[in-house]
């Protein structure tokens, strides 16, 4: 198993409680708190149900689901989606039971409620296809100021690193740091693109400001000339006359 992979199931077994998400047959999602038990063969992770429930008819019409782990004190979570099975094989449940389900599964009349013999005890084993998770190594006090650093600037906060692996326990890393990053110079790529055009529309409304004024002047000053002539013609007119008197 790969480190990465082995993370992820150290961290399950740390937060223990997930939101396990079933599609219903008019194909809306349902999620429930669920209690991940320990380790065994036959699944990558394992629940138990009663057998009433409705999410067995769930997993029935479609496998795949999805559990969501939420640690609150580090903010760190893991989400896995996967394939579930349904199983009553007594043998594992005897293999997986523990005495804090009396607490779920109460006496209804059955001498056997409650105990591994509980005809009610139903597991659910999730085979991982995918999970990803969020791993945090910095001290509480630093994730603290990261997030009021966020809040304050309005910048998404530098928490650690988002990892993700499949079941076969390949996995690839992207640090929040390097995503952001990312997303900051795209922004600023798109800001510089939009003042430069804003620059050029600018310069080419000058211009066209510039050459109707010119051509204003041209029109006034044609005026002008043209008004002069005929002044200077007719003065020279009159003048001749005199003399001519």
């Amino acid at each position: 198993m790969g480190k990465k992979l082995q993370k992820l199931f150290e961290m399950i077994e740390e937060i223990e409680t997930a939101m396990m998400t079933t599609r219903r047959e008019d194909g809306h999602l349902v999620s429930r708190a669920m209690a991940t038990q320990k380790r065994a063969p036959g699944a990558d992770l394992w629940f138990v149900t009663d057998e009433r429930s409705a999410k067995l008819k769930e997993i029935e019409f479609d496998p795949h689901v999805n559990l969501a782990y939420y640690k609150d004190r580090t903010r760190e979570w893991v989400s896995v989606s996967g394939v579930a099975t349904i199983s009553r094989d007594r043998r594992k449940i005897r293999q997986l039971y523990e005495e804090d389900w009396r607490a779920w599964f109460a006496d209804e009349g059955d001498p056997r409620h409650g105990t591994a013999d509980d005809p009610r005890l139903v597991l659910i084993g999730v085979k991982i296809h995918t999970g990803f998770y969020l791993e945090i190594n910095k001290p509480q006090p630093v994730v603290l100021f990261e997030l009021v650093k966020g809040m304050i600037l309005k910048e998404a906060p530098k928490l650690g690193a988002v990892v993700g692996v499949d079941g076969g326990g390949r996995s690839r890393v992207v640090p929040s740091e390097k995503r952001d990053a990312r997303a900051r110079a795209a922004a600023k790529s798109t800001e510089k693109s939009s003042k430069s055009a804003g620059s050029r529309t600018t310069k080419s409304s000058s211009s066209a400001k510039g050459a109707a004024k010119g051509g204003a002047r041209d029109a006034t000053a044609g005026a002008r000339t043209a008004g002069a002539k005929p002044v200077a013609a007719g003065a020279r007119k009159r003048g001749a006359s005199k003399r001519s008197s």
